[in-house]
């Protein structure tokens, strides 16, 4: 639950990194069109866009990278979840809609990836000023990550 929250940590925190050499300046802002990834329970805003974007750019990555660094092929996840925390339509393996307030989750009985929509990324927006924020590296342990098998899962909503 923490990985998944902490890579969209990552992927809201910004990316920047400072090369040396005698560059042209760039907003960084180019008209690149938005990624086609389907999320279920879109509601088609800026949110599901910018995770959209950011999970096409992870599995870009992991589907070169596991062969290379793991030796075997990415297994992407099955779904993906963007929810309401104050809808009715709760993600796989919670109870309730609410259950996913402010936060986002890799379920592994499902192979799925949801996110709180409304709170969790303004919350983490608001909370993360751009002078603290670091260069976008993949996390340590993201949901295409190989996971021990004797690890317990994050909780009992996802068993």
């Amino acid at each position: 639950m923490a990985t998944a929250a902490i890579a969209v940590a990552g992927l809201l925190g910004g990316c920047a990194q400072v090369i040396s050499g005698n560059g042209q300046f760039s907003s960084g802002l180019a008209a690149v069109p938005d990624a086609n990834v389907q999320i279920n329970g879109t509601d088609g805003g800026p949110i599901d866009k910018l995770a959209g974007n950011a999970i096409s750019d992870i599995q870009e990555y992991w589907t070169k990278e596991m062969p290379l660094v793991f030796g075997k092929p990415y297994r992407p996840p099955g779904g993906f979840f963007s929810i309401d925390p104050g809808g009715t339509q709760p993600a796989p393996c919670t109870n309730s809609a609410a259950d996913i307030r402010g936060n986002a989750f890799y379920c592994p009985a499902q192979n799925i990836v949801a996110w709180d929509r409304v709170t969790l990324f303004p919350t983490l927006e608001r909370t993360t000023p751009s002078s603290t924020r670091r260069p976008c590296r993949a996390p340590a342990r993201s949901w295409s990550s190989p996971r021990p098998t004797a690890t317990p899962g994050p909780g009992p909503r996802t068993r």
